[in-house]
């Protein structure tokens, strides 16, 4: 893998608010192939500032080069890890009136056979979940 830096919205690379930062924290593990990258890049341009105005954040995302083995042994072109405050800050963005329209960018964008996405807790030591781009 080798970190992607072009692409990401800037918005997203912002560290997170102090306030942002407790024991409700998750990641968002996602790990992706693609069928029409355009329509990722439209998903992630549309949803980058909802997703910011709710604190979540790009802690990594990858490019995977290679792999020696992954399920249905098919390969990915990326995989990317997402600060999210809180189940309730998704929640916020969820209500959101734009968010079915955005989503089935993602949708279209995405081999949902072989894409797959994860919740993971967030470490304590917080400063450990931004340092991937410096």
């Amino acid at each position: 893998t080798q970190v992607m830096l072009d692409g990401i919205p800037d918005v997203l690379l912002q560290p997170p608010n102090e306030e942002d930062l407790s024991p409700n924290n998750f990641l968002f593990f996602d790990t992706l192939r693609f069928r029409d990258r355009e329509a990722m890049a439209e998903f992630d341009a549309l949803s980058a500032p909802l997703k910011a105005k709710n604190g979540f954040r790009a802690a990594g995302w990858l490019e995977v080069k290679s792999t020696a083995l992954f399920e249905f042994n098919e390969p990915i072109d990326e995989i990317r890890f997402e600060f999210v405050p809180s189940f309730g800050d998704w929640g916020k963005l969820l209500m959101d009136e734009t968010v079915p329209a955005i989503w089935e960018k993602r949708t279209a964008a995405l081999d949902q056979d072989i894409s797959v996405s994860a919740t993971l807790s967030a470490d304590d030591d917080y400063s450990t979940l931004f340092n991937l781009y410096k």
